[in-house]
């Protein structure tokens, strides 16, 4: 009972301290300059787990950097190659034209 006894008049004192205590209430101003500094405070703790997580992430950022890497210089050197071979049969037909023009040429 006595735990019960103490509950309640815990209640009461409670209900007592708000009842007396009025709340004064805020002016636009400040809610404006509280919200403006609370969203500051979110945007610092947002920039730090930002840093940590970065921070905590670069050996998995470097991995995946590094197979990028790969990836784009085997399209490049496919692309090279490509463009190469390219060339060179652009290269054959134009010397193979050359040479049936000049055949054709010869004999008239």
């Amino acid at each position: 009972t006595h735990c019960i006894s103490s509950a309640a008049s815990d209640v009461y004192k409670r209900q007592e301290l708000t009842e007396i205590t009025p709340v004064a209430e805020k002016s636009d101003w400040e809610k404006i300059t509280e919200g403006f500094m609370e969203n500051l405070k979110d945007v610092y703790r947002g920039f730090l787990d930002f840093i940590i997580w970065f921070l905590s992430s670069l050996p998995k950022l470097f991995v995946w950097a590094v197979v990028i890497l790969i990836i784009i210089l085997i399209v490049k050197s496919r692309k090279k190659k490509r463009a190469a071979k390219k060339a060179a049969r652009e290269a054959e037909l134009k010397a193979a034209y050359e040479s049936q023009k000049e055949g054709s040429a010869k004999e008239k």
